[in-house]
C-alpha cells in the first residue's frame, strides 16, 4: 500500500470518528478505548506545523466531516481548487508524517 493511500484510509478513518464522536466516547467510556485516539493525537500534531490553508481544509472535511463543496463555500475557493488543495494537503501529510516518524 502506498503512503498515499494509508494517509487517505487514515483521514477516512478520522472523519468517520470526528463525525461520530458523541456516541464513539460514550462506547469507549463504557467498554474500551480504541487505537483511533492515537491515530488522531498523530496527525493533529503533524497538522500543527502545516499551512493555514492546508489546517483549515483538514478541519473542515476530516474533524466537521463537511464536502469539498462546503469547505470551498466557506474558505471562498472554487471547488477545483479545494479538490488540488486536498490531494496537495495529502502529499504534505504523506511527507511531513514520515519526518515525524523519523524523528520517533
Amino acid at each position: 500500500m502506498t503512503d498515499e493511500r494509508i494517509i487517505r484510509d487514515d483521514l477516512e478513518e478520522i472523519k468517520y470518528y470526528s463525525t461520530r464522536k458523541y456516541v464513539l466516547d460514550s462506547y469507549m467510556k463504557d467498554f474500551c478505548e480504541t487505537s483511533i485516539l492515537d491515530l488522531l493525537d498523530k496527525y493533529n500534531a503533524v497538522i500543527k506545523q502545516a499551512p493555514i490553508k492546508f489546517y483549515h481544509l483538514y478541519v473542515l472535511i476530516y474533524l466537521k466531516g463537511n464536502t469539498q463543496e462546503f469547505a470551498a463555500d466557506e474558505m471562498g475557493f472554487a471547488i477545483n481548487t479545494v479538490q488540488t488543495m486536498q490531494k496537495n494537503l495529502i502529499l504534505w501529510l504523506c511527507e511531513n508524517i514520515k519526518k515525524e516518524e523519523s524523528v520517533c
